[in-house]
């Protein structure tokens, strides 16, 4: 997500900055980008990715017995893969937003460091 704190706060108000637009609301600033990764195909590409991934774990079900730990990392990463939702369906203020999705972003990358070392 793309949204920008603008500078300092203005007389106690935060300022936010979305597709080089202005927005003291953070919800304005969130339905801004959001249509405009509707607009430029960002989310129909996110919810390709999905379905793939999707598709992806339901081939994997049921894996030969020496393969079982890989895939119980494998659906950790896809379940914070999953759980990423902030970026499709944002609330919250911009401070609220901010930490969850950096809690999030960091839970994922560790669970693919995970996997990554499971898979080499």
């Amino acid at each position: 997500m793309v949204i920008q704190k603008f500078g300092m706060q203005l007389y106690g108000i935060m300022v936010l900055r979305s597709m080089g637009q202005r927005y003291t609301d953070f919800n304005m600033a969130l339905a801004a980008q959001m249509a405009s990764y509707d607009t430029n195909g960002d989310l129909a590409t996110v919810e390709a990715t999905m379905t793939a991934l999707d598709q992806t774990m339901d081939k994997l079900k049921n894996p030969p017995a020496k393969f079982k730990d890989e895939y119980a990392v494998s659906l950790d990463a896809y379940t914070a893969v999953k759980d990423m939702n902030t970026y499709v369906n944002p609330s919250g203020s911009y401070q609220t937003y901010s930490q969850i999705t950096n809690e999030k972003d960091n839970e994922l990358a560790s669970k693919l460091n995970s996997l990554e070392v499971r898979i080499d």
